[in-house]
């Protein structure tokens, strides 16, 4: 099953990323999405965390993780964003987790 997460910047509020996770549960879900929400809000956010202080002399973080999820939900045919999710242009705005979105993509060809 598909799971489409939607996470926001814990930092910085004004925008936020859709993920695309394929999983058995909404908790597995949301495990396997928390790395690459973080990595995706810690690389969006880095100049903005490094001026405001929230990174040591290492680049690390010196308070809570850069990405929160704010929603996890089944992901298929039924879902409003669907039809968006198929087109080639709204790629970018649907961040696979766990799998190659063009071999999943091809039965939908």
């Amino acid at each position: 099953m598909l799971y489409l997460i939607y996470a926001e910047s814990a930092y910085y509020a004004g925008y936020g990323q859709h993920f695309v996770v394929k999983a058995e549960s909404e908790d597995e879900a949301r495990d396997l999405a928390e790395n690459d929400v973080n990595d995706y809000f810690y690389e969006q956010d880095y100049d903005q965390l490094l001026e405001d202080g929230h990174l040591d002399e290492d680049d690390v973080l010196t308070g809570e993780a850069p990405g929160r999820i704010v929603s996890c939900g089944l992901f298929d045919e039924e879902h409003e964003c669907w039809a968006y999710y198929l087109q080639p242009d709204q790629a970018e705005f649907y961040i696979p987790v766990n799998f190659s979105r063009e071999k999943f993509l091809k039965r939908y060809d």
